[in-house]
């Protein structure tokens, strides 16, 4: 039988919060029953004040002030286990059980309970993008991501593997500012560290089956414990996760939005001496995800369009993006699309030797992922118009996606003092091998063609014979990634209250990338090296046992990349490659616990200069027209990171967190891809910052950005979730939680046709709530997400169509009100 044992509450800011156990009272029973009763009909938040009211009786009780202390929460944020709150750096850790009380499913859904974290995506989790402290790609993805992803230890290198299914986490910690001493290149602005549960002592496991609306399905099951009694233990688990669709066509049923997935884990833990523990586990995902929901922004600004068949409509949108039509999905069964699929492989291997007089350790990384994304890309259930040579129109649906398929390896090897010297050092050294295969989809359906043949050259882009996908058309382009780095770490207590600690990190990056045309011909290998150092300093200063304060000057490297449309010889062959981008970040902060262990918070403030944006830029070749991904240009960044915890009696726990962000670009940062287009001087945003730049092509005009609001940043984040606990008779619990998050509007990326801060994506206001009773293993909750039906979208995009080049706003829409509920049992 499974033993008793304390359940612990990481919560959304950085708190954790202890489930104990609680002695049932008949007399409060029947009020409980009631305010179960009230909350399912009226909302949670309205028991909230009866609950205060309850302190001062439960402050009489020694048993009841010893249970209202929150937990303190450890985690592995600096790579060895610490107190939260003794940690210098700001870090959310997100505990498996906040993960299922509050029904977070994906990365993406973490948001709600991150202040400062905000992310994106082009639909069907394709192209995840986290974003945070103001820091975004701005390159379209031809360098490395901005945020480093790991799950238990292993970088992630392929971004479609971010949006994890959280199978059977321990805790999701959030670590916010550049951490490149400690996890290496692309630790730019953040880490996101995926921690699996370890297998337990004792046999136990669980099972739980969802159903909700919308035709969503999920079940799950984990089994875990010993194999040899204090030697050898597993755990294995499974889910299925469905959802039919999010949006549905009116006019012929096609629905979008919807997936299935299906994901397994397996782990171990081996300890043959006590000095010697050696783990390693698997994650293999197999998801499917249907063509995105998505709606288009009718052209309400800039000039008209004056040839083609768009003729007469406006080229640009002005506004806020949102959902302008009804959703439309096209019938793409003759067009080889197949909306996006995902096989995700990650495994790792760990060993820690405890000798006599420090630690070693080493984990191994091997992760294989296999992304085929192609969808619908214009929204309109019949397709965009196409002239014929006839003259005739015919309207053919538009697709767009593309494959990014990783292979890597990866090991690290960690030698590190014993934590109870005074003064603690760590060195190790890393090593990554990735290859990546990856190639642009874009096509027509051609079903309605009819032997017709169309007037524009774009008509043959990918077409067979019959207007069907033709995958022989596709350039891949192969590239190479080989990562070596040394680092090294000390700490001193210079006093039992001041602690000064330094981390440095040299990193060596070679890449390789190549072309391959649809016939196979190699193109030019292009390589190029990188080397650069990472650092971190902090003073740490304890002012008590619950509260401390910090100070630290850290540095974050973003890797470069390639331009396979730069000169191939002579003399602007440095122009193949752009160089990484550089961060500096300065940060105060503190944190600190209150009223007997009832409340807790932790506040940073912090200061960025990122310099050398990999930007688009003219090229210095006079022979090339267009632009470059360049090094030029700056954003500056200022904001905070607030949390608070407080449990004022024991049956409820609130959980709160602040982001403020002012992220813009400095001077000398410009935009040369869009102020060329006609359209940008009919719009006076963008007319007035129209400037004309001496480049190698001559007089080139572009706008200069500077202080604007850099895109997909949302200067306020704001989270609060509110969970009140009660036992009711026989043995049963009650629960009940309020999650509310609000996002302020973002600009989308810029891009032709798309000139910064003329749209906007709107404010999000997101509300779930959540009811459950609970006995001797057995749980049954409800659920009501996104209660407002907020259907801001996730993002917006500048489409360039293929009917005459010129773009389209477009919304990825996000799912809308949902419910449910879930029955689970544990052992």
């Amino acid at each position: 039988m499974k033993q008793s044992k304390p359940m612990l509450d990481i919560s959304s800011s950085s708190s954790l919060s202890n489930s104990s156990h609680r002695t049932c009272r008949s007399a409060r029973s029947g009020h409980a029953a009631q305010l179960s009763a009230a909350l399912l009909l009226g909302g949670l938040l309205a028991v909230v004040p009866q609950a205060f009211a309850q302190t001062a009786t439960a402050a009489a009780s020694a048993e009841v002030a010893n249970t209202t202390q929150l937990e303190q929460v450890v985690v592995t944020s600096r790579k060895k286990r610490e107190k939260l709150l003794d940690v210098p750096l700001s870090v959310t850790a997100v505990s498996a059980k906040t993960l299922e009380d509050a029904g977070i499913k994906n990365v993406q859904e973490l948001t709600r309970l991150t202040p400062g974290l905000t992310i994106n995506t082009s639909g069907a989790e394709a192209a995840v993008t986290p974003t945070i402290r103001g820091l975004t790609n701005l390159n379209g993805g031809a360098g490395d991501p901005n945020v480093a992803v790991f799950l238990d230890g292993v970088y992630l290198a392929n971004p479609s593997a971010v949006s994890l299914g959280l199978l059977d986490m321990e805790r999701i910690e959030i670590i916010k500012g550049p951490v490149g001493a400690l996890y290496g290149r692309n630790a730019f602005s953040g880490v996101i560290n995926y921690v699996s549960k370890r297998p337990s002592d004792i046999l136990e496991g669980g099972v739980a089956v969802t159903l909700g609306t919308q035709g969503a399905r999920t079940a799950s099951a984990t089994v875990s414990g010993p194999i040899k009694e204090g030697v050898l233990k597993a755990k294995l688990s499974a889910s299925v996760d469905e959802l039919d669709n999010t949006y549905k066509d009116k006019v012929n049923g096609l629905t979008a939005g919807g997936f299935r997935k299906k994901n397994a884990q397996a782990s171990f833990e081996l300890t043959p001496t006590n000095k010697l523990n050696i783990s390693g586990g698997a994650y293999y995902g197999d998801d499917f995800f249907q063509v995105a929901a998505i709606s288009y922004m009718t052209g309400n600004c800039g000039v008209l369009i004056t040839s083609g068949v768009t003729t007469g409509v406006l080229k640009q949108y002005c506004g806020e993006i949102k959902q302008q039509q009804a959703v439309e999905v096209a019938d793409l069964s003759g067009s080889g699309a197949t909306g996006n699929k995902r096989e995700v492989l990650a495994t790792h291997l760990r060993a820690n030797y405890d000798a006599p007089w420090f630690d070693v350790s080493t984990v191994l990384g091997y992760n294989k992922v296999k992304q085929e994304r192609f969808s619908d890309f214009t929204g309109y259930r019949n397709g965009i118009p196409f002239l014929t040579t006839t003259g005739a129109t015919v309207y053919l649906p538009e697709t767009f996606g593309g494959r990014f398929d990783t292979d890597d390896k990866s090991v690290e090897l960690r030698i590190s003092s014993k934590q109870d010297q005074r003064a603690r050092w760590a060195a190790g050294l890393y090593y990554f091998d990735g290859y990546r295969d990856t190639a642009t989809f874009v096509g027509l359906d051609g079903s309605n063609l009819n032997g017709q043949t169309l007037a524009s050259a774009t008509g043959n882009l990918y077409l067979t014979s019959t207007g069907q996908y033709k995958p022989a058309n596709v350039t891949t382009t192969l590239s190479t990634e080989k990562v070596s780095s040394e680092f090294l770490s000390g700490e001193f207590d210079i006093t039992p209250a001041l602690t000064a600690t330094a981390e440095l990190r040299h990193t060596v990056q070679d890449k390789t990338q190549q072309s391959i045309s649809p016939t196979g011909v190699a193109g030019t290998l292009l390589t190029k090296g990188y080397g650069f150092n990472n650092y971190r300093g902090t003073l740490r200063y304890k002012l008590s046992a619950d509260a401390m304060v910090y100070a630290s000057a850290a540095n974050g490297t973003k890797g470069g990349g390639f331009n396979p449309n730069a000169a191939l010889t002579g003399t602007y062959t440095y122009e193949q490659a752009f160089k990484p981008e550089e961060n500096t970040t300065y940060e105060l902060g503190g944190k600190a616990t209150f009223l007997g262990g009832k409340m807790q918070a932790g506040l940073a403030l912090y200061s960025v200069k990122s310099s050398d944006l990999q930007i688009s830029g003219p090229s210095d070749n006079p022979l090339i027209t267009g632009t470059l991904v360049k090094n030029f240009g700056s954003v500056e960044t200022k904001g905070l990171e607030f949390d608070l915890a407080v449990r004022p009696i024991r049956d409820l726990t609130i959980n709160a967190g602040l982001g403020y962000v002012d992220a813009k670009f400095g001077n000398g940062t410009y935009d040369f891809n869009v102020a060329d287009v006609a359209g940008c001087a009919a719009i006076p945003s963008c007319a007035g910052r129209i400037l004309t730049i001496t480049t190698p092509q001559g007089s080139s005009k572009a706008m200069d950005i500077s202080g604007m609001t850099a895109p997909q940043v949302s200067k306020v984040t704001f989270n609060i979730g509110t969970q009140l606990t009660h036992p009711l008779a026989n043995g049963w619990n009650w629960m009940g939680r309020v999650d509310y998050r609000f996002e302020s509007k973002q600009f989308p990326k810029f891009a032709q046709g798309n000139p910064l801060g003329i749209s906007w994506i709107g404010d999000r206001h997101l509300l779930n709530l959540r009811t459950g009773f609970d006995k001797d293993g057995l749980k049954v909750s409800f659920f009501i997400n996104n209660v407002l039906d907020d259907k801001t979208p996730d993002s917006g995009v500048s489409n360039v169509r293929l009917n005459d080049f010129n773009g389209q706003m477009m919304a990825f829409l996000p799912a809308g009100r949902s419910g449910g509920v879930t029955v689970a049992y544990q052992y």
